[in-house]
């Protein structure tokens, strides 16, 4: 799996190897398939406090990486909120949270972009991990699909379905 340099606090995987690389958009992707070009996969590791400061600063940033997203066919954002806060607080960091909902709504149903509310750090990681997972799995079975290989001093970072 690769992480890429934005990810300040990378969830927890521990079935695949993982390596630093550069991503044009988001957090993490599969060797070889973190580019645009088809099949290509990409998600990006959200916070609350994240969310927030979008809906409160409409940073150009995050504007940005939905547009580059929509040319991956795997594309998610996975929101980590361990204390459910989006749906259980009134604000975060004084942002209501009905406008942070509606925020992910609207990147889900406008900008053709899935958003999950994944839970915490390892739930996060262990979807992320399934996900890939399954991917792999589902391109390994089109022989259109071919793998890159990462760098040697990588090994080996990717497991099929079977594994987990």
């Amino acid at each position: 799996i690769v992480i890429g340099p934005r990810e300040r606090s990378p969830l927890p995987i521990s079935r695949h190897k993982t390596m630093r690389h550069d991503l044009e958009v988001g957090d993490y992707s599969i060797y070889g398939f973190h580019t645009h070009d088809l099949p290509g996969i990409i998600v990006k590791h959200m916070t609350p406090g994240e969310l927030a400061d979008i809906v409160r600063w409409s940073t150009e940033q995050f504007d940005r990486d939905l547009q580059l997203m929509v040319f991956y066919r795997f594309r998610r954002i996975i929101v980590e909120d361990p204390s459910n806060s989006i749906q259980r607080q009134k604000s975060i960091n004084g942002v209501r949270t009905d406008e942070i909902r509606r925020l992910l709504v609207t990147t889900e149903v406008l900008g053709d972009i899935p958003v999950t509310l994944g839970g915490d750090a390892l739930a996060c990681g262990r979807m992320l991990e399934a996900w890939f997972s399954l991917f792999r799995w589902k391109v390994n079975d089109d022989p259109s699909c071919c793998f890159v290989s990462p760098p040697e001093s990588c090994g080996d970072p990717l497991i099929g379905p079977t594994d987990w």
